[in-house]
């Protein structure tokens, strides 16, 4: 996600989150435990990656920077997947769940 004052960087690849809140920073880790772990993959089971690549915000304050502008790219079986593009915190609701436990994860200290 990001705005002119405002960026957050997610990365998540086996059990740990790779996060940053400035551009150029170097990513914090955050470890999942196996049943946030879990949980996540069972959110990410639900997405239906056929259509991913359509997916679009219902919202459009991320064009006036009244939130930042957001997407999600998955990369499965080195098949690379990406959304249209979202207002950060107000992802499509195809993917809401998966999006906001990210965010809730990405916050953990």
């Amino acid at each position: 996600a990001n705005n002119r004052g405002f960026h957050k960087s997610i990365t998540i690849e086996n059990k740990t989150f790779f996060v940053s809140n400035k551009r150029d920073e170097k990513p914090s880790e955050i470890k999942l435990t196996d049943a946030e772990w879990k949980s996540l993959a069972d959110l990410f089971k639900k997405v239906d990656l056929s259509t991913f690549n359509d997916l679009e915000g219902a919202t459009q304050k991320r064009h006036y920077d009244a939130l930042a502008h957001a997407n999600l790219t998955i990369t499965k079986d080195d098949v690379v997947y990406n959304t249209k593009g979202f207002d950060h915190t107000i992802p499509p609701t195809q993917i809401k769940e998966l999006v906001d436990t990210i965010l809730k994860l990405s916050d953990k200290k």
